[in-house]
């Protein structure tokens, strides 16, 4: 059988929610947890940060590449904001 690409986030979800039967809604995760797994999925198994942040830098780094990655409206905010600030 083919293992999916995503086995470890899914893994991750499992082992880490708190009440496995938590009816309709899904059950709660850390934060943490789910930042890990937006980037297992999102950024791919293989990203990882070697550099020497704070797990809160490591953390930022992942939305801003997850927001780079998948969101148009965040790219187009982004450079109005440089632009603005590089005129000031």
């Amino acid at each position: 059988m083919k293992q999916h690409k995503y086995n470890k986030s899914f893994a991750a979800m499992k082992e880490n929610i708190e009440d496995p039967t938590y009816g309709l809604c899904p059950a709660p995760m850390s934060a943490q947890v789910a930042v890990n797994i937006l980037c297992d999925y999102l950024l791919g198994d293989d990203w990882y940060f070697a550099g020497s942040a704070s797990v809160e830098q490591s953390n930022a780094m992942v939305v801003e590449l997850v927001l780079d990655k998948y969101s148009k409206q965040w790219r187009k905010d982004w450079n109005t904001y440089e632009k603005e600030s590089r005129k000031s």
